[in-house]
């Protein structure tokens, strides 16, 4: 009667115990909260150096970002140099091809202005001029206006000065001497022409 006492109350008391097992385990959370606390507090609250190695490597980005776009303006900068280079020469190169090809337009002006109208000699010429103007003008030659035009001194050479009766001819072109000329809007040679000069009586 005893023994069955006894093995009764040993049974009661480790019922009533919890096992070691649940206990560690209940432990463990407020262990693991403690740690992911800690670890957040750490990168909450960086320390003074590393806060200043974070403030030097933003300084260093923002240097390299203004020196990359620096770079970056220089390089257009050099492509519309080099592009306003290449323009010019091939503008210099084709000046100096046509300027040497003037003197032909010349004679032909002359020509016309000394030969009979009904010849066909002229209008052969005539028919060789159009199509020698016709491939300077593909080129970008242009004749400039002058007889009648007010003169310019920008595109217009005064050779003479003429006496005229009318004020609205005072500082007209009245004859032209020698055609000028632009390429691709550029003046390459002016008009030689006579102004007219007017004087009230």
């Amino acid at each position: 009667m005893t023994q069955d006492t006894t093995d009764s109350r040993t049974k009661q008391q480790a019922a009533q115990q919890p096992p070691k097992s649940q206990a560690k385990t209940t432990k463990q959370p407020a262990k693991q909260a403690t740690g992911k606390a800690a670890d957040a507090k750490a990168v909450e609250q960086p320390t003074q150096e590393q806060g200043d190695e974070l403030t030097k490597l933003r300084k260093e980005l923002a240097a390299a970002e203004d020196k990359h776009l620096r770079l970056l303006a220089e390089v257009e900068n050099f492509k519309r140099r080099m592009s306003r280079d290449k323009d010019s020469l091939a503008h210099e190169v084709l000046a100096r091809i046509i300027k040497d090809l003037l003197c032909v337009l010349d004679s032909f002006d002359k020509g016309k202005a000394s030969t009979n109208s009904d010849d066909a000699y002229l209008q052969g010429m005539k028919l060789v001029e159009e199509q020698f103007r016709t491939v300077l003008a593909n080129a970008g030659l242009q004749p400039i206006k002058a007889v009648g035009e007010p003169f310019d001194p920008n595109k217009h050479q005064a050779i003479q000065r003429v006496a005229v009766s009318s004020a609205a001819d005072n500082d007209r072109i009245q004859t032209e001497l020698a055609k000028g000329y632009t390429l691709n809007g550029r003046l390459l040679r002016p008009s030689m022409v006579s102004v007219g000069v007017y004087e009230s009586t």
